[in-house]
């Protein structure tokens, strides 16, 4: 996931390039907004180098892999 977060004092609209076509999302002054890794475009890269929009990538969490079921042993000790 991406955070992109406006850093401008006035609200913005970011163009961003998405697998199903290009779309527009408001920001708001000091707002942030959490879209998809696949989604970005020169637009959004204009907007970092004028420092308008700070990008943050956030790793998606791997699933918990499964843990090994383990016998119990009914043996009693004396």
């Amino acid at each position: 996931m991406k955070v992109i977060k406006n850093t401008s004092m006035q609200g913005i609209y970011v163009a961003l390039e998405t697998p199903e076509g290009p779309t527009q999302r408001f920001v708001a002054s000091k707002d942030s907004l959490q879209v998809p890794d696949s989604w970005g475009g020169n637009a959004l890269d204009n907007m970092i180098r004028r420092r308008m929009i700070k990008v943050r990538h956030i790793p998606d969490s791997p699933a918990p892999a499964p843990t090994p079921q383990t016998k119990k042993s009914n043996k009693k000790s004396n």
